[in-house]
């Protein structure tokens, strides 16, 4: 019936579980337990005459049905835009491709609704051995152009190639970009000098300037404020609202978790007693609670 509010709301979407094995732990992993993980099934099915048809029926980044069945939705729960959560060996062809197509078959379905597309760089594949050389390396903080040419390259650089303009989320003008914090970038204190370079080299490659949200986990000093266009803290379910929030040039940006599983995302746990430190959060009482407030 149209938006009737002046804020715009949007969610990570992570779609990094298609491995049987480390490091992922396959499809439990994702905890959803969707229909599709581990056989088709004709919610994720899609006729597609682009000759797309790997992995039809299945939840699986490599199905154009799953990203059109996952924005869909998404655009139907009221999302302005997702957040997909980029490791980095997931920038594949054969994973964005389908993607560009399930985003193109919603933009010519009347009434679908398209949410935009922002970037959530997640550093931990950095420095881990399930990837090949590329990624054991750890980039250093300390070596600045080095090290923001090295992070430019290996995801801005090939995710926005991937996305096609029209689908961008936009802050004004600028598109969004997270930069998440996994402790995998040595010296990390000094990524304040990094980030400005790296803005430039997504200028100098696109024509404007994107607008960052950096992990209050990188030491966030007035520095790293001063080159940074927000912050968020990714975990914020030990924080009485339940969200931690920022405003900067008249806007806000808010952060919040509002669900959290560590029995099931660890795969090993599942037959013992949940502790109440874990603090399992399943249902949508945070989630109310944050858009209420």
């Amino acid at each position: 019936t149209g938006k009737a509010v002046a804020r715009d709301i949007g969610a990570v979407f992570m779609f990094f579980f298609t491995s049987p094995d480390p490091p992922n732990g396959g499809p439990g992993w994702a905890n959803n337990h969707v229909p599709g993980m581990y056989e088709p099934n004709p919610a994720y099915h899609l006729d597609d005459p682009s000759g797309h048809m790997r992995k039809n029926g299945l939840y699986h980044p490599e199905n154009v049905g799953f990203w059109y069945r996952e924005l869909k939705d998404a655009s139907h729960a009221g999302l302005d835009f997702a957040l997909l959560n980029v490791y980095g060996p997931d920038l594949e062809s054969a994973q964005m491709e389908p993607l560009r197509h399930a985003l193109q078959r919603l933009a010519e379905e009347p009434g679908a609704g398209v949410p935009r597309i922002g970037l959530f760089d997640d550093t931990w594949t950095w420095g881990q051995p399930w990837f090949g050389p590329f990624w054991e390396q750890k980039p250093d903080c300390l070596e600045v152009e080095s090290t923001a040419r090295l992070l430019f390259r290996a995801k801005w650089k090939p995710f926005f190639e991937a996305i096609p303009r029209e689908y961008w989320y936009l802050v004004g003008e600028r598109p969004m970009i997270y930069f998440y914090n996994s402790n995998t970038l040595q010296n990390r204190e000094n990524f304040y000098r990094v980030l400005p370079v790296m803005k430039a080299l997504f200028k100098q490659e696109f024509g404007m300037e994107p607008w960052v949200a950096v992990d209050t986990a990188f030491n966030y000093s007035a520095a790293m404020r001063e080159v940074s266009d927000s912050q968020f803290r990714w975990y914020t379910l030990d924080l009485p609202p339940k969200y931690a929030k920022e405003t900067r040039n008249n806007l806000t940006l808010s952060h919040s978790m509002v669900r959290w599983d560590p029995v099931s995302r660890a795969n090993s746990n599942k037959e013992r007693r949940v502790r109440p430190d874990e603090m399992l959060v399943k249902d949508d009482a945070i989630l109310k609670q944050v858009l209420n407030e």
